[in-house]
């Protein structure tokens, strides 16, 4: 699927410039060790992202065998507007 009112033959009009093989490589090492840095970060992100998605689980299985009680938890653990709404009343 195309875009609409754009054919070959206007496609054909379009100068593009292309950098140098020089400048090419230059942005090359620029560009790699930040790729290089965001592949780490995305890395770590996700590790953070399992072991917070294996906490949840852990907590949601400690909380429906029993091990945690939460029926009298501190309204601390409540939302905050659901606090300030409470003391209102």
């Amino acid at each position: 699927m195309g875009v609409p009112h754009l054919f070959q033959k206007d496609i054909n009009k379009f100068y593009i410039v292309k950098p140098s093989m020089e400048v090419q490589e230059k942005i090359v090492e620029y560009l790699e060790p930040k790729i290089q840095q965001i592949d780490k970060m995305v890395l770590k992100s996700q590790e953070i992202i399992n072991k917070l998605k294996e906490y949840r689980q852990s907590l949601i299985t400690e909380v429906v065998t029993g091990k945690i009680d939460v029926r009298d938890e501190p309204e601390a653990m409540m939302e905050p507007h659901e606090t300030e709404r409470n003391e209102g009343e």
